[in-house]
């Protein structure tokens, strides 16, 4: 391991946010990439890529140092990457809220589909109401049925773009195994 790497290493296990963005400035890019290829959808790799830093911030102190940096935050993302992908064959095809909340205002749309698009959007309003917490409620809300943006959740909110991005992939998940449970029951 060259100096100049253990030193960044060092600097990052003491909580320098300095040296974190130097390590997410050097390393996000060829993760991004390796990531978009594999998935071939900018916003999974975009997802993954911060996914697989948040790992690499939490397991740093871990790294041994037997291979170059890069190569131990690609088998981060590499195993991500194939969970990803193994979940993505097992994952129901899910309708998106703003899908389901226009299949519920259009009058043109059938009653039978009409109800199935409201019922659907009242499970999702009680997890959300009982399994979220309130800001990542506030933050998927504004992200889901306002159309924000990450940046403007991220400034209106004083947090930033990877805790906006964490928490809205976060009530994803909540939402998406809640019903996957209720599929299988």
């Amino acid at each position: 391991m060259k100096d100049a790497e253990r030193t960044l290493i060092d600097r990052v296990i003491a909580g320098d946010l300095g040296a974190m963005d130097e390590l997410f400035r050097a390393y996000a890019p060829p993760v991004f990439r390796f990531a978009l290829h594999r998935l071939r959808n900018h916003d999974d790799a975009e997802d993954l890529t911060q996914e697989v830093f948040i790992r690499v911030m939490l397991n740093l102190s871990s790294f041994r140092g037997e291979s170059t940096l890069l190569t131990w935050i690609f088998g981060i993302a590499h195993f991500l990457v194939l969970r990803e992908q193994h979940g993505k064959h097992r994952r129901l095809e899910l309708m998106s809220l703003d899908k389901l909340a226009q299949l519920g205002r259009m009058a043109e749309v059938p009653s039978p589909e009409r109800a199935d698009a409201s019922r659907a959007l009242e499970r999702c309003a009680r997890v959300l109401e009982q399994d979220v917490s309130a800001s990542q409620r506030r933050i998927f809300r504004m992200m889901v049925l306002e159309n924000g943006s990450m940046r403007s959740i991220s400034a209106e909110l004083g947090i930033g773009t990877g805790a906006v991005k964490s928490s809205v992939r976060n009530t994803r998940r909540i939402l998406s195994r809640r019903a996957e449970r209720r599929t299988r029951s």
